[in-house]
């Protein structure tokens, strides 16, 4: 039995010999995406990078996405390279919020089309991952089931009883970055989006979030009712 202490500079990413390149990933008939290291490399990243202000959109936030992909992707039957490109949109999605809290999909995408060819993935597995990223941003709409299923993940809690808790984190990471609200405001905010923008898009999301995100709406509507009343006295 030979051991390998390390590989060579040329077969080996970034030149260090820790981890084999795409070009000896497929000479040795394994998969030329280095899935493990890549998830690695990019919860570091998110990690080390985002800033403080960045509240909600943190690493528990693309995790949660993650593990929500990863629940839609198995109820919808999708296949290994399906499930690989939509948990790695999900790891991507938010990282251009290291850049900018506006636009971030656009840094995302530039951040995710840098570092991905590093790691294996070819031309058209980086285009479907950009959509997926570009299909968060606001009045944009899925078109394919992995960029329904990255919608539904991305707001997965919405359908979930931690809601208020999540939101509130939304709610800090606004005003931080933009103007304070009332809670009269915030709450109109949220039934809002509720109401008139989010949906859900799989049979998934919608047999097990939909209900759910219908209980919040009534929630927050008797919640206005009792605040306006507090108001008015």
């Amino acid at each position: 039995m030979l051991t390998i202490n390390q590989l060579k500079t040329d077969q080996s990413m970034y030149g260090k010999g820790n981890f084999p390149n795409v070009y000896l990933r497929k000479k040795c008939n394994i998969s030329s995406v280095d899935f493990d290291h890549m998830r690695t490399y990019i919860t570091n990243y998110l990690k080390s990078n985002l800033p403080e202000e960045v509240i909600y959109h943190d690493l528990f936030h693309t995790l949660n996405v993650e593990k929500a992909a990863i629940r839609f992707g198995k109820l919808e039957g999708l296949n290994e390279e399906e499930m690989m490109l939509l948990r790695t949109a999900t790891l991507y999605h938010d990282s251009g919020f290291i850049f900018n809290f506006s636009n971030n999909e656009l840094h995302s995408v530039r951040l995710m089309e840098q570092q991905l060819p590093l790691f294996g993935y070819d031309k058209d597995q980086i285009d479907q991952i950009r959509s997926m990223i570009l299909v968060t941003s606001n009045n944009v709409e899925p078109v394919t089931l992995l960029e329904q299923l990255m919608c539904d993940s991305d707001h997965d809690y919405i359908g979930r009883a931690d809601y208020y808790v999540v939101s509130e984190k939304l709610r800090a990471e606004i005003e931080a970055n933009e103007q304070p609200m009332t809670e009269l405001e915030w709450i109109d905010f949220q039934l809002d989006y509720l109401e008139n923008e989010h949906k859900y898009y799989s049979v998934s999301a919608i047999n097990i979030r939909d209900k759910g995100k219908k209980n919040r709406i009534i929630e927050l509507k008797q919640k206005r009712l009792i605040l306006q009343e507090e108001l008015s006295a």
